[in-house]
């Protein structure tokens, strides 16, 4: 299951934003698996990607509101090669918020992502 969440407009501080909802989302994950522990854990990865969008309705009988473009591409490669219940970030996301957390919150990686070539990724590993 995939899921795409846009964050930053008009927000100045849209990669901190996305970080939050990224955090939130693990958080709740973590907390339906300790109130379920009979159950398999509920793990989910989350990949950010900072870059342009195009977006627009969809559809002629069921309207959709969708985001497309390289960075959502990006944000989705990442997402899948990322590790579970952390969120991972391109290069440019990282530059943006490694100003408000300091470098020991980043674990830096290189990997080869499908179609796009080797990249560094960031892992975030501070709870906000």
């Amino acid at each position: 299951w995939y899921q795409r969440r846009v964050h930053g407009v008009p927000d100045r501080n849209h990669c901190l934003s996305a970080l939050r909802c990224g955090e939130a989302m693990l958080g709740i994950c973590r907390s339906m698996s300790k109130k379920n522990s009979q159950l398999p854990p509920v793990l989910l990865r989350v990949g950010m990607a900072t870059g342009p969008v195009s977006a627009g309705v969809i559809g002629k009988i069921k309207f959709l509101f969708d985001v497309w473009g390289e960075t959502v591409n990006l944000a989705a490669r990442i997402e899948s090669s990322g590790v579970s219940d952390r969120v991972t970030m391109c290069e440019l996301t990282y530059a943006s918020l490694s100003i408000k957390f300091n470098k020991e919150s980043f674990t830096e990686s290189t990997k080869t992502l499908k179609g796009l070539g080797e990249r560094k990724l960031y892992t975030f590993h501070r709870s906000l």
